[in-house]
């Protein structure tokens, strides 16, 4: 009988094969930066736990209960020493993301996948780090990230259908 890898452990065999050459085009990384921050506004929102935007664990808050196994995230740590704080942060919180996203409690939430910009920005070859405090360096670009009611507007703005 063979079992079937949990969805934690699938997003943690993709980002071990990122390269982060830079291969996708710089415009798009800015792109898909600036939708993570959309998204991360609109879940701080919904959670009401803006204090923690940009970066934060969504399924934590959603389904406590429902978590990465230790195994796959010390993984990833490993693999990702040189890494920024936050883009490690991200990546642990989005397999944490990957065991909540089905849940029951998460389909009460008509949001957009929080961490699906991140994965997709990772996988095209970019990282970021923070830069001066409010400035996200994507190397060859930065993306103010501004306050959290500026990106939420932003959010509600370019999804009006979960805005309410």
């Amino acid at each position: 009988m063979t079992t079937s890898a949990s969805p934690s452990h699938l997003l943690a065999e993709r980002a071990l094969r990122f390269t982060w050459s830079g291969g996708l085009p710089l415009e798009d990384a800015v792109r898909l930066l600036r939708d993570y921050l959309m998204r991360a506004a609109l879940w701080a929102d919904a959670l009401q736990c803006s204090n923690a935007w940009p970066i934060f664990d969504v399924a934590a808050l959603i389904a406590p209960e429902l978590r990465a196994s230790a195994q796959d995230v010390e993984r990833l740590t490993r693999h990702l020493p040189d890494r920024s704080g936050p883009v490690l942060r991200s990546l642990i919180a989005a397999l944490h993301w990957e065991e909540a996203r089905h849940s029951p409690r998460r389909a009460a939430y008509l949001l957009p996948d929080p961490f699906e910009p991140l994965i997709t920005l990772y996988e095209g070859g970019y990282a970021f780090r923070p830069d001066a405090g409010q400035v996200y360096d994507l190397g060859g670009a930065a993306v103010s990230v501004r306050s959290y009611s500026d990106w939420l507007k932003r959010a509600r703005a370019a999804y009006p259908e979960v805005s309410g």
